[in-house]
């Protein structure tokens, strides 16, 4: 349960990273002026969430090894 809870958070997050670069600029483009410091903090912003999203789905990994080795240990 809590594997498939950090995959699919990390997951979203990495979606999240996608849309934030997507959308935020185009918001921009009609309400405000784009400038380079503003596309930097969009662009860090969503490499921020991009990486915490990897950062979940390699939790995810390492909870089902995690999971795995302790199930082994105790079949013996």
């Amino acid at each position: 349960m809590v594997e498939s809870g950090f995959c699919k958070a990390g997951d979203y997050f990495r979606e999240m990273a996608v849309l934030i670069v997507a959308f935020i600029p185009l918001d921009l483009w009609k309400h405000e002026e784009i400038t380079a410091l503003r596309i930097v903090e969009v662009l860090a912003a969503s490499l921020g969430l991009f990486l915490f999203g990897v950062v979940c789905e390699w939790t995810s990994y390492g909870v089902k090894r995690g999971k795995a080795v302790w199930e082994e240990e105790e079949a013996r």
